[in-house]
């Protein structure tokens, strides 16, 4: 049976209801008259993945695209994922939004965290040099070490400049906090390497590129058809996918075609093949949809030409921009209803859809929250149904023999029982069978030892 927007809204009993073509969300208000759709998150919150979701839309007129649908070569669906700003689950703290903005956020962190941390290490680049070769002058050398020393730890150590009764009574007047990155790890990153000119930054080429797919991108295949790149969830409902799309809108999926066959002859205005953007994203998917992301921004500070350092001791902690990003394009599902009223109405004045769909407008986000709660206050388990084929499409991921993504949660949980059924074989093997084996050549030779005294020459003693 397909949800209905009419029958949670007016009578959930109502099995054999049809979509209508209109939906209104009402805003669930604060004391205050003010909309608590926008969630809010800080520096302290850890942004944690829960589902991709699938929802059904209304197709164009095109009669191509009609025609695909009616053969079950396409459908017309948007996809959307639900978050938490934490990793215990309120269900009054879920948020939703688009699949592609969602993936364009985390890929984007993933792929500049490297470039932002090296930025602070240059920053800091003569203090590591003077650390490791020593070339100041000794007066200079000695305050570049301990801001290097004192800086190099991320957890702001206080280094107490003065001592005496005003620092025991707790004056900060005498403290200096210095928050440097490690050189070691800046070595380590070659983030002191001198930059060659005209080279490619293949991190910022991925950002762009998953960017323009979170957006719909439009291409050419070989043979010169147009087609259209986006995200779609996976079959599993636990990743998105790399989609190919009849509209500009990327809402009518098909599964005729792979992402991968389409920009396998598709170019980026840097020259850069599609096909291996999309073959480099993969790494940032994975970490997509199986790591948290802590809201924590940090910040370093910059040293000065008198030793000292401009320190955010006293600024206001900065959130993570994934975390920004999320939140300005997400809204609480807790709060999003449908207006009974007006949809009992509505069906009465609305033509039907010529076929089930959950929303009108999948651009609508307001509209598709409501649709997302209703289902999820349906009595028993809410069922997600997805169009996405793996096995005619591909996919970006890496999975176990579970099908469960490697690193997720349940992988891990899955690799602890492999890891208790390992050790204990090895006990076994170790432990028990060494033990197993001295009791029995113990036995054995008792019994030798028996037979040589109580039977010798064919007589018993």
């Amino acid at each position: 049976m397909k949800f209905t927007l009419i029958a949670l809204a007016g009578a959930l009993t109502a099995a054999n209801g049809r979509q209508l073509r209109n939906t209104t969300p009402r805003k669930l208000e604060n004391e205050n008259n003010n909309y608590n759709y926008q969630p809010q998150m800080t520096s302290s919150s850890t942004l944690t993945f829960e589902r991709c979701i699938d929802v059904t839309t209304m197709a164009g007129e095109d009669e191509d695209i009609q025609a695909a649908i009616s053969a079950g070569y396409a459908k017309a669906e948007s996809s959307y994922v639900t978050v938490f700003p934490n990793n215990y689950a309120n269900e009054k703290e879920r948020m939703i939004m688009t699949v592609g903005s969602y993936v364009a956020a985390k890929v984007k962190a993933s792929a500049n965290k490297d470039r932002q941390f090296c930025d602070a290490c240059k920053d800091w680049q003569e203090t590591c040099y003077a650390q490791q070769y020593g070339y100041n002058n000794a007066e200079d050398e000695q305050q570049d070490q301990e801001q290097a020393e004192d800086g190099a730890d991320e957890n702001q150590q206080q280094n107490q400049a003065e001592e005496g009764e005003e620092a025991a009574e707790g004056d900060d007047a005498g403290r200096k906090l210095y928050n440097a990155p490690d050189c070691d790890v800046c070595a380590s990153k070659g983030c002191f390497a001198e930059g060659q000119e005209g080279a490619v930054d293949y991190d910022e080429m991925v950002g762009q590129f998953v960017e323009q797919v979170a957006e719909c991108m439009e291409v050419e295949d070989g043979n010169g058809n147009a087609y259209y790149i986006g995200m779609a969830c996976s079959s599993y409902g636990d990743a998105a996918e790399f989609a190919v799309f009849m509209d500009d809108g990327c809402t009518v999926m098909t599964n005729t075609k792979s992402a991968s066959s389409v920009l396998s002859s598709a170019y980026s205005d840097e020259g850069m093949s599609y096909s291996t953007l999309m073959s480099m994203t993969s790494t940032y998917l994975q970490e997509a949809f199986t790591t948290d992301s802590s809201c924590y921004q940090m910040q370093y500070d910059k040293p000065d030409e008198d030793g000292n350092n401009n320190n955010n001791q006293n600024q206001e902690e900065e959130i993570a921009e994934v975390c920004r990003d999320i939140t300005e394009d997400a809204m609480y599902v807790a709060y999003c209803y449908v207006d009974q009223q007006e949809q009992q109405e509505a069906a009465e004045d609305e033509q039907q859809a010529w076929y089930d769909v959950d929303v009108q407008n999948a651009d609508d986000l307001e509209e598709v929250c409501s649709v997302v709660n209703a289902k999820l206050n349906m009595d028993g388990e809410t069922q997600w149904t997805y169009f996405y084929d793996e096995e005619k499409q591909g996919s970006s991921y890496e999975r176990n023999k579970k099908g469960q993504l490697v690193g997720s949660a349940a992988d891990q949980a899955s690799m602890g029982g492999g890891m208790i059924f390992l050790i204990t074989a090895l006990v076994i093997a170790i432990v028990v069978a060494p033990t197993a084996w001295f009791i029995i050549s113990k036995k054995n030779k008792k019994r030798t030892s028996s037979s040589e005294s109580d039977y010798q020459g064919w007589m018993l003693s």
